[in-house]
């Protein structure tokens, strides 16, 4: 099992959710020793990160540097998956995007 992405309320609903049965997102996710990405680089990979809506732009321009380098075809397009995640959680109060990991 890989990490799951959710896009969820303060209460728990579920908004949206990527699944990664293949363990793909691992194959983006820079080590915890890169300080270009500051928050790319805290997924924890064994258990949940969470961000809020101040950190989504953050994030998301970080996942689209990531997106911007040389990836295996499969890895990119579950990338760009994510990013469209992220990219429709921005905006909204009271709301968090979950990474969930094994």
């Amino acid at each position: 099992m890989g990490i799951e992405l959710v896009w969820e309320e303060e209460n728990g609903t579920e908004l949206a959710r990527l699944s990664d049965p293949q363990s793909l997102l691992k194959g983006f996710l820079p080590s915890a020793s890169a300080l270009e990405f500051v928050c790319l680089r805290f997924v924890d990979p064994y258990g949940n990160t969470i961000f809020n809506t101040l950190q989504l732009p953050v994030l998301l321009q970080e996942l689209r540097v990531r997106a911007s380098s040389p990836l295996e075809p499969p890895i990119a397009e579950h990338l760009n998956k994510a990013i469209s995640l992220v990219a429709s959680a921005q905006g909204y109060i009271h709301t968090y995007v979950r990474f969930v990991g094994d």
